[in-house]
């Protein structure tokens, strides 16, 4: 499906933590490919990658991490938390800011479902509430 592959984002576009290891970016990388693109108005050149598999209640992205790779840490999680922990931070995700608020991975472009490391950043809790998801702003829901 040349579109698909067209509208993704280049492996060598993401940015990769050098503790991240092998194992788990290929990992990732097969997690990637398990995406469908959906245009955002914030990134019109940069699709959201919407997973395919499992989500919570809440429409987030869930995953198992698969038994070779538990020795890196984690069973279930949000995959947009684990792609964002390895790609950005070696696989360890700050717990609370300087201040001790909680710390929060944010929806730049307002999809739950969305893995795209480019279209992720940290917050702290309180932030990530007061911006809230910025696609229903947009269209006033």
């Amino acid at each position: 499906n040349l579109l698909l592959k067209d509208l993704k984002p280049k492996y060598l576009d993401i940015v990769v933590h050098p503790k991240c290891p092998e194992a788990v970016l290929d990992y990732i990388k097969d997690r990637l490919d398990y995406t469908a693109p959906k245009l955002a108005s914030i990134y019109p050149d940069n699709p959201c990658m919407i997973w395919l598999g499992a989500k919570d209640k809440d429409g987030y992205a869930r995953h198992s991490v698969p038994n070779n790779l538990k020795r890196y840490g984690g069973t279930s999680a949000g995959l947009h938390r684990y792609i964002y922990a390895w790609l950005m931070h070696g696989g360890n995700l700050p717990v609370r800011d300087n201040d001790g608020n909680r710390i929060e991975v944010h929806h730049k472009c307002g999809n739950r479902g969305c893995v795209n490391p480019h279209h992720l950043m940290l917050l702290s809790a309180d932030q990530n509430k007061k911006l809230g998801n910025p696609q229903k702003l947009q269209m006033g829901l």
